[in-house]
């Protein structure tokens, strides 16, 4: 226990004398800049006299440069990435939904001698052919009178859309043409109302199906205008003369399914 005693003694007397030393060596330095070690590369004059006047640690010891970033930073940063991109997608041109060519159907399989009813973005319409001119027509399925389906009516001899409700008739273009109800002499006047007509849409044949455009507008309408300017997303191929007989088109699969077109396109159609 005295021999313990001893060098416990002489151990405390060394470590007191090399603090004392290494706090000798700290005051020379501050009074005298020739004892100061020489700057590392990077560092300039001030940031290695603060990292000597620091106690040291491993985040003092690097460059501002390389410092580590703070959640709040990188959270800035991240926001700062998005806003660019929003801004981006602002100053681009925007995709309208209710702009674009939709192919409602094939008419090959529908029946030319009864409206059908159908569907688009949520919207019921009904598809019907005239038999004078023989093309293919799409309204709003909702008589303007009562709002009855109209795809529960039927094409007229005549060329026309009876609604089965009224006996309303509808011209190809939407504009009424005939109120069996209407009182003598006002017939004229009420089927010119605008609040008479159906509401039709643009529509044109391609590739064996049948195009409609996403809002509705009779001939004339501005929405006519911006469809004629616009073609469908068809099948150059099949239009192409240099690639005829090597390229046909197959035959058409129909299958009705029990939900929208977004739940088909997310969950079904993934590569």
């Amino acid at each position: 226990s005295s021999l313990a005693g001893i060098l416990c003694g002489r151990m405390a007397r060394m470590a007191l004398r090399v603090t004392g030393v290494c706090a000798c060596i700290a005051i020379a330095a501050a009074f005298s800049p020739s004892l100061i070690p020489p700057p590392r590369s990077g560092l300039s004059p001030i940031r290695h006299r603060q990292l000597l006047s620091t106690p040291l640690s491993a985040s003092s010891l690097l460059p501002a440069h390389s410092a580590p970033k703070s959640a709040l930073r990188m959270s800035t940063m991240e926001n700062m990435d998005v806003d660019s991109d929003v801004e981006k997608m602002e100053k681009g041109p925007k995709f309208d939904f209710k702009k674009q060519w939709y192919p409602l159907a094939v008419p090959a399989y529908l029946d030319p001698k009864k409206p059908q009813a159908a569907q688009l973005l949520g919207q019921d319409l009904v598809i019907w052919r005239d038999t004078v001119e023989g093309k293919w027509h799409v309204f709003d399925d909702a008589c303007p009178h009562r709002l009855a389906p109209l795809s529960e009516g039927r094409v007229e001899e005549d060329g026309s859309l009876l609604c089965a409700y009224h006996a309303w008739r509808f011209d190809t273009s939407g504009k009424c043409t005939s109120m069996p109800h209407a009182l003598a002499g006002t017939q004229e006047e009420l089927t010119a109302a605008p609040l008479s007509c159906a509401i039709a849409y643009p529509t044109r044949e391609a590739q064996g199906l049948l195009w409609v455009w996403g809002s509705p507008g009779a001939p004339g309408s501005d929405a006519a205008l911006e469809a004629a300017l616009k073609e469908p997303a068809v099948i150059p191929e099949l239009d192409d003369p240099a690639l005829e007989g090597r390229v046909k088109a197959y035959h058409w699969n129909i299958r009705d399914m029990p939900y929208g077109w977004d739940y088909f396109t997310e969950n079904v159609l993934d590569p």
